[in-house]
């Protein structure tokens, strides 16, 4: 059955009643109607877009989310998940992405211990509070939502809690690269060190959507290219979460990628390295 505008905007408008929002997070508007990311962008350019038409309040993705704002929302994912989670689990429930509480806490580690000294200061008691850290300088804790640990005790890893804001990916020593990438700068980087092995030719690259134009040979004997639109991402699925118009893009380039459903051809630089010669 085709999902038409007017279908969305009532669904939208629906769900939004239904949990007293006056704005809805597209992750929870996808989860409650079973319409795909792919179907809103035929009709809709951005997710806000679709926000203003059923007539609600669009999210400001230039302005940060308020402290109080972040704390609530982990204090619902929490109750939901009986405590601290995997980071899979916690960005499937939560509307809000992990990557959103590093950038305003400094990292993970910080935002659960704020996290825990808010919900003391409003008298609030949950058996699994006691599995929340206290201090970074005395307190070694595993972060559950950061790392899914096997259960063969074998695999479990010693792990240190961080200091400071440094932060480098596992070890690659690829090339002139020591560390994988962390962030979309980083696959920048590396996509440019590998870009003419893989058959590409940069055009230019910009800080609008989407990042990069190119060009890729698809014939070698007739030396034959096309045009190709270039969307950089750490994670595929971020480019879900960015509200970008699968229409306007043929490429996404990643570290990883975790999204299923992409509607796009995705090159995951993790997998692409392991068959070029360092």
């Amino acid at each position: 059955m085709q999902v038409t505008r007017e279908k969305i905007i009532g669904e939208i408008k629906r769900i939004a009643k239904d949990k007293g929002l006056s704005s809805l997070p597209k992750k929870v508007f996808i989860s409650e109607s079973g319409i795909s990311e792919y179907e809103y962008l035929k009709h809709f350019d951005t997710w806000n877009d679709a926000i203003i038409a059923a007539g609600l309040e669009p999210k400001d993705f230039a302005k940060p989310y308020e402290k109080e704002e972040l704390l609530q929302n982990l204090k619902e994912v929490f109750e939901k998940t009986d405590g601290p989670c995997s980071r899979t689990k916690f960005n499937k429930i939560s509307s809000i992405s992990h990557d959103s509480y590093r950038r305003h806490f400094g990292n993970w580690q910080s935002a659960l211990i704020e996290f825990k000294n808010w919900l003391e200061s409003k008298d609030y008691s949950y058996p699994w509070m006691s599995e929340l850290p206290e201090d970074i300088a005395n307190d070694v804790f595993i972060q559950q939502v950061s790392n899914e640990v096997s259960s063969d005790e074998d695999d479990v890893k010693r792990q240190w809690v961080s200091t400071t804001a440094n932060r480098y990916g596992s070890f690659l020593n690829f090339r002139g690269l020591q560390h994988a990438p962390i962030n979309e700068q980083g696959v920048v980087f590396l996509f440019g060190m590998i870009c003419f092995e893989l058959g590409f030719i940069v055009e230019a690259v910009r800080s609008g959507f989407p990042d990069c134009e190119a060009k890729r040979r698809i014939d070698r004997k007739k030396d034959h290219w096309e045009r190709v639109r270039i969307e950089f991402e750490y994670r595929s699925s971020t480019f879900r979460e960015h509200g970008h118009n699968p229409s306007k893009c043929d490429l996404i380039v990643c570290w990883e990628h975790d999204w299923e459903e992409c509607p796009l051809e995705v090159i995951e630089l993790k997998s692409v390295i392991k068959t070029i010669s360092d």
